[in-house]
């Protein structure tokens, strides 16, 4: 069943690339396609070091940096996912570049794995 999803998104992937390469040209699609992988990994690459910075601080305060590893692994995702060529999952990674945004999503993740243990240790 998920070989379904995969193919259909890369389906819908190229038919976005064929759309806008029809609207604005084919060499400036590709020019943008690689624009956006080189200004991807700039900043995740920076917003890593920033992470890794926070989450040091934090170990060496004695406090867990739960929250900065979940928002590394984010970031390490969208990064993969900004080198893959296509439009769709660019706009779709966008928001998660946003660190405040991020960070959120981050805390809500750990405060849904906690509340997921805590009902298994119920049981």
């Amino acid at each position: 069943m998920p070989i379904i999803f995969v193919v259909l998104y890369f389906i819908v992937e190229a038919y976005v690339l064929f759309l806008v390469a029809s609207k604005i040209g084919f060499l400036v699609t590709l020019l943008l396609l690689v624009l956006a992988a080189f200004a991807g990994s700039a900043l995740v690459r920076s917003q890593g070091l920033d992470i890794f910075k926070r989450a040091n601080a934090s170990m060496m305060q004695g406090q867990s940096p739960q929250v900065e590893i979940v928002e590394g692994t984010i970031l390490l995702v969208c990064g993969i996912i900004l080198i893959i060529p296509g439009f769709i999952t660019d706009i779709l990674v966008l928001p998660l570049l946003i660190p405040a945004l991020r960070r959120r999503v981050a805390i809500r993740m750990l405060a849904r794995l906690a509340a997921q243990r805590s009902a298994s240790t119920h049981r």
